[in-house]
């Protein structure tokens, strides 16, 4: 097998890449590229027909590996991109994949990952908006990196780098400009996480129902007991577009059982790092007013025990989690809460930390000479400087 942990690719280096994602699918892609590449496919592709390759062709044959008498033979398609890169095109899933790269591996190609694939054929902000482009799981976030890829950011920089040179732009429209792209970094820099959704809430307030109704199965125990919920129980959804993982925690109260007390803490952590609470109660219990963050929502389940002569304030959402009454309305309240800083289609978005840092200093500084040197680093990132911001 290939060890990517470390492999960092040299430029006389062959280098091969699996550019399709992980698991089962129909065809796979698995690139290489340098000075042996050609022969490394000729030593291991059987074409159905010989003649010589040329950029653009599909060439239909057999992958007949290491050794073509102990291993059956895979039907590829290779696509050669110029004289030194390749696609091959192979049966999807892992299996495939693993034994083309070993194969790659064993005539001497390097296994790189398929952002470090993309570096270095393509303008290194292009580069990590096609990285950051194939880990999106929804559209709508997709469309945010694929305007990326068009070259959003890297136009707003460009001319803004070339602007300050040249003087037809100040260093105050500069910081404005990025100001405004930096609004939305909270939402952009993350595109491929989920926003984490916390329900909390005292006991049996209907926190598991109200995560079954919204999910569309049920992912949590639902019992007329309290302290049915012990851990933060998450389930990914997808609303409006938004790749969302919603959590249940226990119930928040009193306790002095040990296993429950540790429930709640952690149903407090998780609100703590949540990017949006929802507070859960229901007709006759008061919220819970020491669970606060910046982006909350309060929703009171059980209205069908509300009643006739009470009445609920026009900001709280009112459900009946078991009926699926509100759940609707709910579920259009998170999303406009958490799409409140996204971008307009077409915008430039900063679409990881090493962006974001970056554009928020330039939208600190009104200094024209360190703007430009700020731009700069944007546009040609140093690997040194790339590296502070590695996960």
């Amino acid at each position: 097998m290939i060890d990517r942990d470390h492999a960092t690719p040299r430029a006389s280096q062959t280098v091969a890449c699996v550019l399709t994602g992980g698991g089962r699918s129909a065809v796979a892609v698995v690139a290489i590229a340098g000075e042996k590449a050609k022969a490394i496919v000729d030593r291991y592709f059987d074409p159905a027909f010989r003649r010589t390759f040329r950029p653009g062709q599909v060439r239909y044959g057999q992958w007949v590996g290491q050794d073509d008498s102990a291993v059956a033979t895979e039907s590829v398609v290779i696509t050669p991109l110029d004289d030194s890169s390749f696609e091959v095109h192979c049966h999807g899933g892992v299996a495939a994949t693993r034994r083309i790269m070993d194969d790659l591996a064993v005539a001497g190609a390097l296994a790189i990952e398929p952002n470090q694939w993309v570096c270095g054929r393509m303008p290194p902000l292009i580069a990590e908006a096609t990285a950051v482009l194939a880990g999106c799981v929804t559209a709508r976030t997709a469309a945010i990196a694929m305007d990326q890829v068009r070259g959003a950011l890297q136009g707003w920089a460009t001319t803004s780098f070339d602007g300050l040179q040249q003087s037809p732009v100040s260093a105050h429209d500069v910081r404005l400009q990025a100001a405004d792209i930096l609004r939305s970094a909270v939402v952009t820099a993350r595109l491929t996480v989920p926003f984490r959704v916390v329900l909390v809430g005292p006991p049996n307030v209907g926190k598991s129902s109200l995560v079954n109704a919204i999910v569309g199965y049920d992912r949590s125990i639902t019992m007329d007991v309290a302290g049915t919920t012990r851990d933060v129980l998450h389930a990914d959804t997808v609303i409006d577009g938004l790749p969302i993982r919603i959590s249940d925690t226990a119930g928040i109260r009193v306790s002095d059982e040990p296993i429950e007390r540790e429930g709640i803490k952690r149903a407090r952590g998780a609100a703590v790092d949540a990017d949006l609470v929802v507070r859960v109660v229901q007709p006759g219990i008061p919220p819970l007013d020491d669970v606060v963050h910046a982006a909350t929502i309060d929703v009171m389940n059980k209205m069908d025990t509300l009643a006739s002569d009470s009445c609920v304030d026009q900001s709280v959402v009112g459900t009946i989690a078991t009926t699926g009454q509100g759940i609707e309305l709910l579920m259009d309240r998170i999303v406009s809460v958490l799409t409140q800083a996204m971008p307009s289609p077409g915008a430039a978005a900063a679409i990881n930390r090493r962006q974001a840092w970056l554009i928020r200093a330039i939208a600190e500084s009104d200094d024209a000479v360190a703007q430009t040197m700020l731009l700069q680093e944007l546009l040609t990132p140093t690997s040194d400087h790339e590296s502070q911001f590695d996960e």
